[in-house]
């Protein structure tokens, strides 16, 4: 302490408290342990094991609403009166009109990031909507919609995309291979005996989208997105999620 006395006060003074703390703050900031009773044999985590953005996993997890536009023409329904019964009248969709059966829901989405931008994941979403409007006749049955919600919808499949930063907002061209089934509640009129009956398609998806993220905060962004079936350009689909990311701005705040 005989050199601080050279110093002028002030300085003196902090190099005291640096000379006192700074051990105790490596110490504090360790994260190694002993691994032996000989004293010096310790193993230790690389450094910024705890902290580093790139040193922590690069995936997403989302959450959030959905609507699907599924247009029922060119599709097949089979319609069931029993759960595991046997097909009682299957009709075209064409019968429903043009119109496009609307259903909204919830999705899940989980995606993590395979080179650089580039992600790969997977998602699913269930879906109800009231939509009604038509009545036919299918093998001797008059057909009618049943119940307050009569369509369901369940939707998934793989994703693959790429995120383009661009600071507190990003775009992501995807594409969505998967596969979509439709169910619709119907009640079913024979010989005056009206039952329940459930008739279902199902259809593969090949569907492109694009998403605007904004971030809310640097592991938080809100993700509203749209997206329209190649394989069938009347079907669309929309969403807006809630998204966790695991890595601060995904590693990358801007291009």
């Amino acid at each position: 302490m005989k050199r601080l006395r050279c110093l002028p006060a002030g300085l003196a003074g902090i190099a005291a408290i640096t000379a006192l703390v700074a051990p105790a703050l490596a110490h504090a900031g360790s994260s190694c342990h002993e691994v032996s009773d000989i004293v010096g044999y310790e193993q230790c985590t690389r450094f910024g094991a705890s902290w580093a953005n790139e040193r922590r996993p690069p995936f997403t997890l989302a959450f959030g609403v959905r609507t699907f536009m599924f247009s029922p023409l060119g599709h097949t329904f089979s319609a069931k009166t029993t759960k595991n019964g046997p097909e009682v009248y299957s009709f075209e969709g064409d019968i429903l009109g043009t119109k496009p059966l609307i259903a909204s829901g919830f999705g899940w989405q989980i995606t993590g990031y395979a080179w650089r931008n580039v992600y790969l994941g997977v998602e699913s979403s269930w879906a109800f909507g009231k939509n009604g409007g038509y009545a036919f006749q299918a093998n001797g049955y008059d057909v009618e919609p049943s119940g307050w919600l009569d369509t369901f919808a369940f939707a998934g499949g793989l994703l693959m995309g790429a995120r383009i930063p661009l600071g507190k907002l990003s775009l992501r061209p995807e594409m969505l291979v998967g596969g979509r089934v439709l169910s619709l509640s119907q009640q079913a009129t024979l010989a005056g005996e009206a039952k329940k009956a459930t008739a279902t398609t199902a259809a593969w998806a090949l569907e492109p989208r694009l998403a605007l993220d904004m971030w809310v905060l640097p592991w938080m962004t809100v993700s509203a997105f749209a997206g329209k079936d190649l394989r069938d350009p009347r079907s669309l689909s929309f969403g807006l999620m809630i998204v966790g990311h695991v890595r601060a701005y995904d590693g990358a705040f801007s291009l």
